[in-house]
Protein backbone atom coordinates (compact mmCIF):
# COMPACT_ATOMS: atom_id res chain seq x y z
CA UNK A 1 0.00 0.00 0.00
CA UNK A 2 2.57 2.84 1.07
CA UNK A 3 4.49 1.37 -2.16
CA UNK A 4 1.38 2.24 -4.58
CA UNK A 5 0.43 5.33 -2.81
CA UNK A 6 4.55 6.69 -3.07
CA UNK A 7 4.59 5.84 -7.07
CA UNK A 8 0.56 7.59 -7.49
CA UNK A 9 1.84 10.79 -5.31
CA UNK A 10 5.60 10.99 -5.83
CA UNK A 11 5.37 12.43 -9.25
CA UNK A 12 2.43 14.97 -8.23
CA UNK A 13 4.21 16.14 -5.46
CA UNK A 14 7.42 16.94 -7.42
CA UNK A 15 4.83 18.80 -9.89
CA UNK A 16 3.07 20.35 -7.35
CA UNK A 17 6.83 21.55 -5.41
CA UNK A 18 8.06 23.20 -9.06
CA UNK A 19 4.64 25.21 -9.09
CA UNK A 20 5.26 26.01 -5.36
CA UNK A 21 8.81 27.02 -5.73
CA UNK A 22 8.34 28.72 -9.40
CA UNK A 23 5.03 31.09 -8.49
CA UNK A 24 5.09 31.38 -4.64
CA UNK A 25 7.05 34.48 -3.08
CA UNK A 26 10.12 32.91 -1.57
CA UNK A 27 12.70 35.72 -0.31
CA UNK A 28 10.47 39.50 0.15
CA UNK A 29 11.51 42.92 1.81
CA UNK A 30 9.34 45.62 2.96
CA UNK A 31 10.90 49.04 3.79
CA UNK A 32 9.08 52.05 5.05
CA UNK A 33 11.05 55.01 5.71
CA UNK A 34 9.90 58.25 7.38
CA UNK A 35 12.08 60.17 5.12
CA UNK A 36 12.51 59.94 1.46
CA UNK A 37 15.45 61.97 0.03
CA UNK A 38 14.12 65.36 -2.37
CA UNK A 39 10.59 64.79 -0.98
CA UNK A 40 10.36 65.12 3.00
CA UNK A 41 7.95 62.79 3.04
CA UNK A 42 7.50 59.19 4.29
CA UNK A 43 7.46 56.61 1.63
CA UNK A 44 7.95 52.57 1.41
CA UNK A 45 9.25 50.03 -0.70
CA UNK A 46 7.65 46.42 -0.84
CA UNK A 47 10.41 43.85 -3.09
CA UNK A 48 9.16 40.11 -3.58
CA UNK A 49 10.79 37.48 -5.45
CA UNK A 50 9.39 34.45 -6.67
CA UNK A 51 11.50 31.31 -7.67
CA UNK A 52 10.55 32.39 -11.43
CA UNK A 53 11.82 35.91 -10.20
CA UNK A 54 14.94 34.74 -8.93
CA UNK A 55 15.81 32.96 -12.44
CA UNK A 56 14.95 36.02 -14.04
CA UNK A 57 15.95 38.73 -11.57
CA UNK A 58 12.53 40.11 -12.38
CA UNK A 59 11.00 40.70 -8.74
CA UNK A 60 7.37 42.63 -8.08
CA UNK A 61 8.21 45.93 -7.20
CA UNK A 62 5.26 47.98 -5.32
CA UNK A 63 5.72 51.58 -3.94
CA UNK A 64 3.94 53.68 -1.89
CA UNK A 65 3.87 57.60 -0.06
CA UNK A 66 6.66 59.48 -1.67
CA UNK A 67 7.88 56.67 -3.78
CA UNK A 68 4.39 55.83 -5.19
CA UNK A 69 4.15 56.88 -9.17
CA UNK A 70 7.28 58.10 -9.32
CA UNK A 71 10.93 56.43 -10.60
CA UNK A 72 12.92 57.40 -8.13
CA UNK A 73 13.29 54.04 -6.16
CA UNK A 74 12.91 52.12 -9.98
CA UNK A 75 15.60 54.19 -11.38
CA UNK A 76 17.91 52.86 -8.61
CA UNK A 77 17.25 49.63 -8.63
CA UNK A 78 17.47 49.56 -12.61
CA UNK A 79 21.34 50.94 -11.42
CA UNK A 80 21.99 47.84 -9.68
CA UNK A 81 19.47 45.56 -11.35
CA UNK A 82 21.69 42.61 -10.77
CA UNK A 83 20.21 41.55 -7.45
CA UNK A 84 20.52 37.53 -7.76
CA UNK A 85 24.13 36.52 -8.95
CA UNK A 86 24.43 33.82 -11.41
CA UNK A 87 25.25 31.21 -8.10
CA UNK A 88 22.05 32.08 -6.91
CA UNK A 89 19.98 31.54 -10.29
CA UNK A 90 21.91 28.66 -11.06
CA UNK A 91 20.87 26.75 -7.99
CA UNK A 92 17.28 28.04 -8.82
CA UNK A 93 17.24 25.68 -12.16
CA UNK A 94 19.09 23.50 -10.51
CA UNK A 95 16.72 22.87 -8.35
CA UNK A 96 13.86 22.86 -11.04
CA UNK A 97 15.94 20.64 -12.71
CA UNK A 98 15.94 17.77 -9.68
CA UNK A 99 11.97 18.58 -9.36
CA UNK A 100 11.48 16.97 -13.09
CA UNK A 101 13.70 14.01 -12.58
CA UNK A 102 12.16 13.40 -9.85
CA UNK A 103 8.49 13.28 -11.69
CA UNK A 104 10.53 10.96 -14.35
CA UNK A 105 10.77 8.63 -11.77
CA UNK A 106 7.66 7.49 -12.55
CA UNK A 107 8.93 5.86 -15.90
CA UNK A 108 11.72 3.53 -14.02
CA UNK A 109 9.79 -0.10 -14.27
CA UNK A 110 12.20 -1.34 -10.60
CA UNK A 111 9.98 -0.72 -8.01
CA UNK A 112 13.07 -0.42 -5.06
CA UNK A 113 15.03 2.08 -8.09
CA UNK A 114 11.84 4.49 -8.40
CA UNK A 115 11.51 4.21 -4.23
CA UNK A 116 15.39 5.12 -3.69
CA UNK A 117 15.63 7.66 -6.42
CA UNK A 118 12.50 9.63 -5.72
CA UNK A 119 13.42 9.48 -1.65
CA UNK A 120 17.12 10.84 -2.75
CA UNK A 121 16.22 13.27 -5.60
CA UNK A 122 13.51 14.68 -2.86
CA UNK A 123 16.14 15.01 0.03
CA UNK A 124 18.40 17.24 -3.04
CA UNK A 125 15.53 19.28 -3.47
CA UNK A 126 15.09 20.16 0.09
CA UNK A 127 18.72 20.81 0.32
CA UNK A 128 18.96 23.14 -2.89
CA UNK A 129 15.66 24.80 -1.64
CA UNK A 130 16.67 25.92 0.93
CA UNK A 131 20.34 27.35 -0.11
CA UNK A 132 18.98 29.20 -2.88
CA UNK A 133 16.59 30.88 -0.77
CA UNK A 134 19.27 31.84 2.23
CA UNK A 135 21.95 32.90 -0.87
CA UNK A 136 18.66 34.79 -2.35
CA UNK A 137 18.18 36.46 1.09
CA UNK A 138 21.31 37.51 1.44
CA UNK A 139 21.71 38.82 -1.95
CA UNK A 140 18.51 40.50 -1.55
CA UNK A 141 20.05 42.37 2.04
CA UNK A 142 22.88 43.41 -0.20
CA UNK A 143 20.87 45.34 -3.05
CA UNK A 144 18.53 47.03 -0.01
CA UNK A 145 21.55 48.22 2.09
CA UNK A 146 22.74 50.19 -0.99
CA UNK A 147 19.45 51.75 -1.84
CA UNK A 148 18.69 52.54 1.22
CA UNK A 149 22.10 54.74 1.12
CA UNK A 150 20.96 56.15 -2.35
CA UNK A 151 17.67 57.04 -1.27
CA UNK A 152 17.39 57.78 2.62
CA UNK A 153 19.35 60.98 3.72
CA UNK A 154 21.35 60.67 7.28
CA UNK A 155 19.26 62.16 9.85
CA UNK A 156 21.14 64.23 12.58
CA UNK A 157 21.44 62.22 15.43
CA UNK A 158 21.06 59.22 13.65
CA UNK A 159 23.56 56.52 13.45
CA UNK A 160 23.42 55.52 9.62
CA UNK A 161 25.64 52.37 9.73
CA UNK A 162 23.22 51.37 12.54
CA UNK A 163 20.24 52.14 10.53
CA UNK A 164 21.97 49.69 7.38
CA UNK A 165 22.74 47.11 10.06
CA UNK A 166 19.35 46.68 10.90
CA UNK A 167 17.94 46.71 7.23
CA UNK A 168 18.75 42.89 6.70
CA UNK A 169 15.42 42.33 9.73
CA UNK A 170 13.37 43.75 6.76
CA UNK A 171 13.94 40.96 4.79
CA UNK A 172 12.27 37.59 5.06
CA UNK A 173 11.64 33.96 3.63
CA UNK A 174 8.46 33.55 2.66
CA UNK A 175 5.34 30.86 2.13
CA UNK A 176 7.69 30.00 -1.46
CA UNK A 177 10.38 28.39 1.09
CA UNK A 178 8.86 26.67 3.54
CA UNK A 179 5.81 25.22 1.00
CA UNK A 180 8.29 23.94 -1.26
CA UNK A 181 10.07 22.44 1.64
CA UNK A 182 7.41 20.36 3.17
CA UNK A 183 6.36 18.94 -0.44
CA UNK A 184 9.64 17.45 -1.01
CA UNK A 185 9.81 16.43 2.80
CA UNK A 186 6.30 14.16 2.08
CA UNK A 187 7.96 12.72 -0.75
CA UNK A 188 11.02 12.22 0.89
CA UNK A 189 8.90 10.51 3.72
CA UNK A 190 6.31 8.57 1.65
CA UNK A 191 9.27 6.90 -0.51
CA UNK A 192 11.34 6.35 2.41
CA UNK A 193 8.19 4.17 4.43
CA UNK A 194 7.83 2.42 1.30
CA UNK A 195 11.29 1.33 0.95
CA UNK A 196 10.90 0.08 4.99
CA UNK A 197 8.04 -1.79 4.28
CA UNK A 198 9.47 -3.37 1.17
CA UNK A 199 12.42 -4.79 3.27
CA UNK A 200 10.22 -5.93 5.98
CA UNK A 201 7.42 -7.67 3.88
CA UNK A 202 8.56 -11.42 2.82
CA UNK A 203 9.50 -12.74 -0.59
CA UNK A 204 6.83 -14.51 -2.10
CA UNK A 205 8.08 -18.55 -2.74
CA UNK A 206 9.71 -18.75 -6.71
CA UNK A 207 6.45 -20.27 -8.82
CA UNK A 208 5.98 -24.15 -8.98
CA UNK A 209 7.73 -24.27 -5.51
CA UNK A 210 4.59 -23.42 -3.21
CA UNK A 211 4.34 -24.97 -0.04
CA UNK A 212 1.12 -26.89 0.27
CA UNK A 213 -0.70 -26.17 3.64
CA UNK A 214 0.03 -28.27 6.79
CA UNK A 215 3.68 -29.39 5.28
CA UNK A 216 6.48 -28.64 7.43
CA UNK A 217 9.14 -26.33 5.47
CA UNK A 218 11.73 -28.01 4.18
CA UNK A 219 10.35 -31.14 1.92
CA UNK A 220 10.81 -33.60 4.65
CA UNK A 221 7.16 -35.21 3.68
CA UNK A 222 9.08 -35.68 0.38
CA UNK A 223 11.84 -37.38 1.54
CA UNK A 224 9.70 -39.75 3.37
CA UNK A 225 8.12 -40.95 0.59
CA UNK A 226 10.93 -41.40 -1.68
CA UNK A 227 12.64 -43.33 1.06
CA UNK A 228 9.14 -45.74 1.13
Amino acid sequence: MATRAARILSPALFLLAGMLLLFLPSVAVSCDVPIAAGTHAPAGVHVTYSGAAVIGDRPQVETSGAWARTQQWEDAYSSRSKVMDPLVRGLAVGTLVVLAAGMATALLRSTRGRVVTSAVLAATGIVLVVVTEVLAKSALETAVRNLVGALVPPRPGTDFADVLAHVGDAVHLRSGLWATTAGLAVIAALNVVALVRQRKSPSAPAAGHAIPDGQPDGGSSGREVDSG
